[in-house]
């Protein structure tokens, strides 16, 4: 008994001692993960938000905000936005685009109201960051409208003057939010088509915490589209993210499953309609790699093209070549030599030339993580344990998140705000369980 005794003391203290060291090692080891996690960092600067409503950014800096009761976004906004890498060889790339008077992102104004003396064919193009871009020049949806106006016979076949293409592109929209888009915005517009652009990806989203059952996943999508089917003729597009054009093979799992839910709806993806002669210099051309993973205005001419060849076979039924039409900006971003993406300056741009300004913000947003996921009061044996899937870097999306701002100054005593969000309070940077991605907004006024 005295043996047993003496083995069940020897197990107690091995296992608290395992525990200990395990806890011990998990601590130790995160100045190196939290390192390695920014080793390649990035700071967004960005002078405003799209949010339609005032915001803390907006009374930070002093803004006054418009909006229309119908529109996703603020009114007549200039978004500039300045992607700098702390690397030089990396550098920094502007983006500029705009919303217009209905509070949507086109160069174009918009009217609810339809001309009986100018009849248009109206489509509302549904879908989330790579439809409605902010990491562009110019917005693709434009250039769709441009090059089916330049088709004479398609106008003729529909009876109008011009078609209207409505950029409802929302970003970090899934299904739930193309649904949203039509229903508070679209629908004023009394559009004669509906086309959904999603990516494979966009399937988990939803408002609120992501979905992680693959069927229910799937089952929503096709909820939504049958909805938007019911409403005004609909018909969907998978726009390809770069995985998808560097291995054209790749399966679109859930996109099968749907198109088996939903038969009545016309599914296509897009990487068949493509002008696609080399995927690997369309995948390193075609986005804003490394600065951001959408599209370029290159990767945007070429797939509004491949969108008007479908639309056209769709309204139509027969096929037709865009390859041939121009645009207002094809020019600029084709051929050799050529950007990928505009080189601009903007309202950001002048806050790049202080590199040293954001590697101090850099280096604390390092030392914040470090210490806080050093010294916290949870055990990182318990989320071992319980799977929780906490590592200190990664935001865990499958949990419900409160965003906030963290406040800096940089040159001259400006003011800074960086995006956090958070699983449980305080929201701050100090917390282990705020995060960021050193989205930050400044005024640029």
């Amino acid at each position: 008994m005295k043996i047993l005794s003496a083995y069940g003391l020897v197990l107690i203290v091995c296992v608290i001692c395992g525990a200990a060291g395990y806890e011990l090692y998990a601590r130790l080891a995160m100045p190196f993960k939290v390192e390695r996690h920014f080793e390649s960092a990035k700071i967004w600067i960005q002078n405003h938000t799209l949010d339609p409503a005032s915001s803390v950014i907006d009374k930070t800096f002093k803004r006054e905000v418009s909006s229309h009761p119908y529109g996703l976004f603020r009114t007549n906004t200039k978004i500039d936005i300045s992607v700098i890498s702390l690397n030089e060889d990396v550098g920094v790339r502007n983006f500029s685009v705009r919303t217009n008077n209905a509070g949507l992102l086109s160069e174009s104004d918009y009217s609810f109201e339809r001309d009986p003396d100018t009849p248009e064919y109206r489509i509302a193009m549904l879908g989330e960051s790579f439809t409605g871009t902010v990491t562009a020049t110019y917005q693709w949806v434009d250039t769709l409208e441009q090059l089916l106006n330049k088709n004479h016979e398609f106008l003729d076949f529909l009876k109008v003057k011009r078609v209207r293409v409505l950029n409802h592109g929302w970003v970090g929209g899934g299904f739930q939010t193309f649904w949203r888009e039509y229903d508070q915005t679209g629908r004023h517009f009394s559009p004669d088509l509906n086309v959904v652009n999603y990516l494979e990806l966009d399937f988990p989203r939803k408002v609120g915490p992501q979905m992680t059952d693959p069927d229910e996943m799937v089952q929503y999508a096709a909820e939504h589209l049958r909805k938007l089917n019911d409403e005004v003729k609909t018909f969907a597009t998978v726009m390809p993210d770069r995985p998808h054009i560097e291995d054209m093979d790749k399966i679109l799992a859930k996109t099968n499953q749907l198109k088996a839910l939903v038969p009545e709806i016309d599914i296509f993806d897009m990487r068949e309609h493509l002008d696609l002669p080399d995927p690997i210099v369309a995948a390193q051309t075609w986005f804003n790699i490394p600065h951001d993973y959408h599209y370029s205005d290159r990767g945007g001419e070429f797939y509004s093209r491949a969108m008007a060849k479908v639309i056209t076979r769709q309204i139509m039924g027969e096929e037709h070549d865009y390859s041939q039409y121009t645009t207002k900006h094809f020019d600029e971003v084709v051929g050799e030599g050529k950007p990928i993406t505009r080189n601009i300056r903007n309202s950001t741009h002048k806050l790049s030339n202080v590199p040293e300004e954001f590697r101090k913000m850099v280096d604390y947003v390092i030392d914040s993580y470090i210490e806080s996921r050093m010294y916290r009061s949870d055990l990182y044996l318990m989320d071992a344990l319980t799977r929780s899937g906490y590592d200190g870097v990664t935001p865990p999306f499958h949990l419900p998140l409160t965003g906030a701002f963290h406040k800096f100054t940089y040159a001259n005593g400006e003011e800074a705000l960086m995006n956090i969000f958070c699983t449980k309070p305080p929201l701050n940077l100090h917390n282990p369980d705020c995060y960021t991605y050193m989205h930050t907004y400044v005024n640029t006024n």
